[in-house]
């Protein structure tokens, strides 16, 4: 289970009862994750995100997901995962979202640095696979951050309020990770 703390920073595997807390986030950077998160234009309700979660938890216990909360101080301010784990092809890929006033810290590469030690130690696998709009600047600085490898671009890939865009495909294998150090915040 992720329980890493690093200053200020802590990682809390997903609750139901943060369902709020967790569509007030989305619901407050709603236009800057519209950009990026095809998900976020069919997250209208509470209750839409009391479904995700609800289905993420099923996921956690069938071990093909694992969902950490990002708390800063005492503030949820976004969430990681392992998503698609495959314990037989030993890959997973991760997603992640940070509020505005967590973003430029450092956190959410804290925080994925401790996502990719949970995947390789947890669930033994041997490649991570992060994919980010071409576009995302800033998405795109976590992988790159982390070593990880760009292996292409598909083309056309993703439709954000109907056009089409390209999707960067970067991973990072159990035998290139050792020895990764980020700094403190």
């Amino acid at each position: 289970m992720v329980s890493a703390t690093f200053e200020k920073v802590k990682l809390r595997p997903l609750k139901v009862e943060n369902a709020f807390k967790i569509f007030e986030l989305v619901n407050i950077n709603r236009t800057e994750f519209g950009k990026w998160l095809p998900w976020v234009k069919s997250t209208t309700k509470v209750s839409d995100t009391t479904q995700f979660v609800k289905e993420s938890l099923r996921k956690m216990r069938d071990r093909t997901m694992f969902v950490a909360e990002i708390w800063y101080f005492n503030d949820l301010i976004g969430l990681i995962d392992l998503h698609n784990i495959n314990t037989i092809h030993r890959k997973a890929s991760i997603g992640y979202w940070l509020c505005k006033t967590g973003q430029g810290k450092g956190i959410m590469t804290y925080a994925a640095k401790n996502i990719i030690d949970y995947g390789f130690n947890e669930f033994q696998l041997n490649r991570i696979e992060i994919r980010v709009a071409e576009k995302n600047i800033q998405s795109i600085k976590i992988p790159v951050r982390l070593n990880f490898k760009q292996e292409g671009v598909l083309r056309q890939f993703i439709s954000f309020e109907g056009a089409l865009q390209n999707t960067v495909v970067f991973s990072l294998l159990r035998s290139e990770w050792d020895g990764i150090n980020i700094g403190v915040l």
